[in-house]
């Protein structure tokens, strides 16, 4: 058959008229997947294709409905939105390696992918503390792996407290160092607040307190004040009570770890040692496990107008360390333990070393706690970072809220590699 040089042209132009069709709306019906076979179910695509349990991930393919089922594995994930050619799904706790993912409908199965495990690092920091500024949770600590607890304070950042990035501090991770700030040694236990339109640090360097502001969670961190006393003096927690007043509860060391709680003046620049006052010392029996007396890490939590001083107990480097509370009607005292403490140690999280935390809220306005264990249970160091969720009871007329951890939420933070 010959062809005029305008047939040629007709046939061709209806060709790639063709295939811009094709291009744009697919084959036979049109799909939001172009390319995609028409034929049975299947899957064609995971997004993203490796994580860790509890992730959001995307499932793309053809042929789905409100009816499917998809497993990781031999574990069935949490559906959240069906399309035909996409389901969004959460991937299932238990898995722990990569893992086949499929789809099945009455009866029939889809082709399988693998998704991919991500290896994380546990995060090594103690005495940790997490702040939440601009919709992002930063957490510091005392150093550990990757960090000198001699140099300053690592921070880290994540979106949802499940992947953490960083260290992302200005200085090499640090978000504090000592070139900046007070100090020589023994950077531990920092607590971070906003406080009129700037963010501040207390913790400790040196055996004694020293507050520290920065414009950014991720500093530089710069010298605020040093806060002298009588004796050395560790682990500080500015407290802003609403009426005005600012606490600072801490911890002397002096005959034992102590908390006492004082004054502070409106500039956070110093103590007022006149109104300071011993508010706990260990002395009930699981408080003292040998002969150490330690009571410290304070964090003050304020409900129903009841003052709720969370502590630990015990050395940190004894199996015991452990976490209760007290309460009174005064940010001074006098204060009651509560009788079901400890509220968080390792019977109830089946490691040793439980403690010495801070509680936040979330983004929903809950609560957490942030705290440390051992490394294992045959080595102390480094000490390993967790959280797990708090809740208060509703008061009744014969006794104030009750806070209680839940041990299914206990979870370790991991760094995203």
């Amino acid at each position: 058959m010959m062809f005029t040089r305008k047939k040629y042209k007709t046939i061709t132009l209806g060709i790639l008229m063709a295939c811009l069709t094709i291009l744009l709306f697919g084959c036979a019906g049109g799909t939001d997947d172009p390319g995609i076979s028409q034929e049975g179910l299947s899957i064609n695509l995971i997004s993203p294709s490796r994580g860790i349990p509890g992730d959001t991930v995307a499932i793309h393919g053809v042929n789905f409905s409100s009816e499917a089922v998809v497993t990781f594995g031999s574990h069935s994930a949490s559906i959240l939105e069906v399309s035909n050619y996409k389901i969004t799904a959460i991937v299932p706790e238990g898995i722990s390696g990569n893992t086949p993912v499929s789809v099945s409908l009455q009866g029939k199965a889809s082709n399988s992918l693998a998704f991919l495990f991500q290896e994380m690092e546990t995060m090594e920091l103690a005495d940790p503390t997490i702040f939440l500024h601009d919709d992002t949770y930063y957490v510091y600590g005392t150093a550990g792996g990757g960090g000198d607890v001699n140099r300053g304070f690592l921070v880290y950042s994540s979106p949802d407290l499940r992947k953490w990035n960083g260290p992302r501090g200005v200085n090499q991770g640090f978000s504090l160092v000592k070139e900046n700030s007070f100090g020589d040694w023994g950077f531990w236990a920092p607590q971070v607040f906003e406080f009129q339109g700037e963010i501040y640090m207390a913790y400790t360097a040196n055996e004694n307190m020293a507050i520290a502001k920065s414009q950014s969670p991720l500093g530089p961190f710069v010298e605020h004040a040093v806060l002298t006393g009588p004796t050395n003096q560790i682990d500080p927690y500015i407290f802003f009570d609403d009426d005005g007043k600012i606490y600072i509860y801490y911890v002397k060391l002096s005959g034992g770890n102590k908390i006492h709680v004082a004054e502070m003046n409106e500039d956070l620049t110093a103590i007022k040692q006149e109104t300071s006052l011993l508010c706990i010392e260990a002395t009930d029996g699981w408080e003292v496990t040998d002969r150490i007396r330690v009571a410290e890490g304070p964090t003050v939590l304020k409900q129903e107008g009841k003052y709720y001083l969370f502590y630990s107990t015990n050395h940190f480097e004894n199996r015991d360390y452990a976490v209760g509370y007290a309460v009174s009607d005064s940010p001074i005292g006098p204060w009651t333990k509560f009788n079901g403490n400890p509220i968080l140690n390792r019977e109830m999280i089946g490691t040793y070393g439980t403690g010495h935390g801070d509680f936040f809220k979330d983004k929903n306005g809950e609560y957490r706690y942030v705290f440390h264990t051992h490394y294992d249970n045959s080595r102390v160091q480094p000490r390993l970072t967790a959280i797990i969720n708090g809740e208060f009871s509703a008061a009744s007329s014969q006794s104030p809220p009750v806070m209680s951890l839940d041990r299914e939420t206990f979870k370790y933070l991991l760094i995203n590699n």
